[in-house]
């Protein structure tokens, strides 16, 4: 792989620049969804696209990046390092979208959740039917939403969460913090109460771009959870599906399926972007995965999501605390080192080369 084009952003507004910078450079074009709020610095937001590859090709790669905001810094930077070197893994069997920034709020001001604190990867549901309930949630909420980060009322959450932990298990702490919930919309893990901004954006980019393709590959870049810099391919499809025996025929059988008995990540989903792709297009051959750069412990993932939601509902956005909660979020899900940095581009190229021999493989 050649060296990286770019260095790897600490902002929103850096990587945005690189992007249109790259785009530029190697005139590919480029078109924007506009969300009608700012970012920190005043900068407008927006979703870009990027579209590589012959038009109206059957064989379609979808890169996504920034599903859950601050998370996206890593995503960018493994679609840039691919567009900067393209031509090494470009067919023209294979038409390739670059989707930079889905959520351009939540990476903007460093949060994982959307503008109005929803968990995109959580809102894919139908809204129309009841929505998934989370119990376990409802039993922790008061710890998961305290008054207070500091002094009696967070050392009385904390216990809390440690007797819930202890009685409860391990497993059932990670459903009731991670798994979404639908019921309280200044909480972590909120799934909405209606398709966001971010999820209408997407449907729409899927419907222009892949409504004719036969064939769609789909890899979703995030960061936090697994080993630190491993980056680990999921897959909410059964074992033994067809969509999981060609995602192990083009990555190799490490794929993780959510669903698989025993598996290896410490909670189920629902309402995932992944899924919704397939759902939107019911007539072609839909692969999709969740490409997950490990970071720190779940215990500190968890610390953060609730420092976060307490900001949100509590703090003040401009004080001196709402900036070291705001760093802490960007160092945690996009480490500050060029060991991580430099593993996770390596790894995100080669699965996005990887899915590209898949689709250009297909008989």
């Amino acid at each position: 792989m050649s060296a990286m084009p770019v260095g790897f952003a600490t902002s929103y507004a850096q990587s945005a620049r690189d992007f249109i910078a790259i785009c530029g450079r190697e005139g590919i074009d480029w078109e924007q969804y506009h969300l009608d709020l700012a970012g920190p610095a005043g900068e407008w937001l927006a979703t870009r696209v990027a579209y590589v590859g012959p038009p109206d090709c059957q064989r379609l790669l979808i890169l996504n990046c920034g599903t859950h905001g601050v998370e996206g810094l890593a995503g960018s930077a493994c679609l840039l390092a691919w567009l900067a070197d393209r031509h090494s893994s470009a067919t023209d069997e294979v038409g390739v979208l670059l989707v930079h920034f889905i959520n351009p709020w939540g990476t903007a001001w460093r949060r994982r959740q959307t503008e109005g604190n929803v968990d995109l990867n959580r809102n894919f549901v139908d809204f129309a039917a009841p929505l998934p309930p989370n119990e376990l949630y409802e039993e922790l909420r008061a710890a998961l939403t305290p008054a207070s980060i500091e002094g009696d009322g967070w050392a009385r959450a904390q216990r809390q969460i440690e007797d819930f932990r202890r009685t409860r298990g391990d497993a059932a702490l990670a459903e009731a913090v991670f798994r979404g919930q639908y019921g309280d919309q200044a909480g972590p893990g909120f799934g909405g109460n209606q398709p966001a901004w971010s999820n209408l954006t997407f449907r729409t980019l899927v419907a222009r771009y892949a409504g004719h393709a036969r064939h769609v590959g789909f890899i979703d870049f995030h960061t936090g959870l697994g080993p630190f810099a491993h980056g680990t391919l999921l897959s909410a499809e059964p074992p033994e599906s067809p969509e999981l025996v060609m995602a192990a025929r083009w990555y190799g059988s490490s794929v993780v399926s959510l669903k698989a008995p025993g598996r290896q990540m410490p909670y189920d989903i629902q309402g995932d972007i992944a899924s919704a792709v397939r759902q939107a297009l019911p007539r072609a051959e839909v692969v999709a995965v969740s490409l997950e750069f490990g970071t720190f412990d779940l215990d500190r993932f968890m610390d953060l999501q609730i420092r976060d939601c307490w900001l949100l509902k509590y703090g003040s956005p401009g004080s001196p605390q709402a900036e070291r909660i705001r760093c802490a979020l960007q160092d945690f899900f996009c480490p500050p080192t060029r060991d991580w940095q430099e593993a996770i581009v390596a790894r995100g190229t080669q699965v996005i080369r990887q899915a590209i021999a898949g689709l250009a493989a297909i008989t």
